[in-house]
């Protein structure tokens, strides 16, 4: 909302809102994003980065020689959204218990007992310890608003993750006058570990950032976002060598 304010305040400026988060803050980016529709903002854009918590779940159960999991303490403020209901696959199809818990310290404590009964029993069911806010079918309110708003990306960059197929949301065909990555061209870039990119410097922690030596930048610029305009160079942050070796020890 204060986005919405900084963009009426500057109606000649461009102003972008940086929208992270799970399904706990999407709903109130969609309000937002329904809120700038209904005045006809030309100036406000939104640069959706939310991601989804089931899909991620998933992609982890799919590499368990790597993670072993016997249990999942279900996520508050996600569940009041998303409900109980999602997480069923995880009991029926993967055979792990999962607990939705509260914030309280009774709340965590109770939870993490009844996850730990599950495991002793052989169980692998959903239980909704947080009854006071969460509803099997959560929200839905929040619900209809983030379908009519959001759609589902094809794949999304997780952080210690990787790619994560249907795992994270980008605005709909009827918000894309507001979609950042639309007006601005911008394209997502992953280039793999130890890899050169484009203009021939080596990637490190490719995931997130390509990193561009300075011989390449001809300036002491260090690295560039994944996120960058299509027909453009990578824009180059103003991280200086001396910035750097504080903040990584390098």
């Amino acid at each position: 909302a204060d986005c919405l304010d900084i963009a009426r305040a500057n109606p000649d400026r461009n102003v972008v809102f940086f929208a992270i988060g799970f399904e706990t803050t999407t709903p109130a980016t969609a309000v937002v994003l329904k809120q700038a529709k209904a005045e006809g903002l030309k100036n406000f854009f939104v640069f959706c980065n939310h991601v989804l918590t089931p899909p991620a779940m998933r992609h982890i159960l799919k590499n368990q020689e790597k993670v072993q999991i016997e249990g999942f303490v279900g996520p508050a403020h996600v569940s009041t959204i998303i409900g109980s209901e999602p997480y069923e696959t995880f009991a029926k199809d993967y055979s792990k218990p999962v607990v939705i818990a509260g914030f309280e310290p009774l709340d965590m404590l109770q939870s993490i007992l009844m996850l730990i009964r599950q495991i002793n029993r052989g169980e692998a069911k959903v239980e909704n310890e947080f009854t006071r806010a969460v509803r099997p079918e959560g929200n839905m309110k929040a619900i209809r608003m983030m379908e009519e708003v959001f759609a589902l990306r094809d794949s999304f960059e997780w952080r210690g993750l990787g790619s994560v197929p249907k795992s994270a949301l980008k605005l709909s065909d009827a918000y894309s006058d507001f979609d950042a990555e639309k007006h601005f061209n911008l394209v997502y870039r992953s280039v793999p570990d130890n890899k050169a990119c484009e203009c021939g410097c080596a990637a490190k922690n490719s995931r997130l950032t390509v990193v561009h030596s300075e011989r390449c930048a001809h300036r002491k610029a260090l690295s560039a976002p994944a996120w960058y305009p299509a027909k453009a160079p990578a824009p180059l942050t103003s991280l200086t060598a001396d910035t750097r070796d504080k903040n990584s020890g390098e």
